[in-house]
């Protein structure tokens, strides 16, 4: 059975009522929901985490990041097995980047700064809105996004660290509504002791990107 075709689950939205998370496929309201202030903290804390990262880049370029990875392509029905990737953060002209022995990028690639990442556009409404409000709209895409009872298959919880579900999705021909296409969870690290202060520790995106009509990959990262 593909993923994408499984029953929604229920997630609380800022409001104080239920909506079902969209299956990818599927449409979406693109009227915005404002975000309530527990939510609003947990991801200010996470987007203070990743501006403290950015402000001491350049000082991250060579250093060693080591992933387990595992991969269900489009015709798959399930997870792969799992592989160490190994690899190491350089700079250039698209920014900062997770990048493989011979030069290659991780899939994962951007290192999730207040400029490049997933994270970006959702710290960047943050930092210039008084009201805060789910989705994001990002050219022809919008962006969703809530750190309220998410799945621990999808993004388990761990001390000093916080996920965030993201839904993006298309602007369709249907006035007020976008199409989802991807779905990815982010678990970030909001713990300086052990430098890792605003890294990336779960990464887990499921998209329609690449494949065919009813098919979905999945992609799955955990930082070691």
């Amino acid at each position: 059975m593909k993923i994408h075709i499984l029953a929604p689950l229920l997630v609380l939205i800022s409001c104080g009522q239920y909506t079902a998370d969209t299956a990818v496929g599927q449409s979406k309201s693109t009227a915005p929901v404002v975000v309530d202030g527990n939510q609003k903290q947990q991801i200010a804390a996470v987007c203070d985490a990743i501006a403290q990262k950015t402000s001491s880049a350049s000082s991250l370029v060579g250093t060693q990041s080591v992933f387990d990875y595992s991969l269900k392509g489009c015709t798959e029905s399930a997870l792969g097995t799992v592989v160490n990737v190994p690899t190491t953060i350089q700079s250039g002209a698209d920014g900062y980047k997770f990048t493989l022995p011979g030069g290659s990028f991780f899939y994962f690639a951007d290192i999730e700064t207040t400029d490049k990442g997933s994270l970006s556009k959702v710290c960047a409404q943050l930092a210039g809105e008084d009201s805060f409000a789910s989705p994001i709209k990002a050219g022809n895409e919008y962006i969703y996004f809530t750190t309220i009872s998410i799945n621990p298959s999808d993004c388990d919880a761990q001390p000093d660290q916080t996920c965030v579900y993201l839904e993006k999705g298309s602007e369709g021909t249907v006035e007020g509504q976008a199409t989802i296409h991807t779905k990815e969870w982010i678990r970030i690290n909001r713990d300086g002791r052990q430098g890792r202060l605003g890294f990336f520790t779960l990464k887990k995106e499921l998209t329609t990107k690449g494949c065919s009509e009813f098919e979905d990959q999945i992609h799955l990262a955990k930082l070691k």
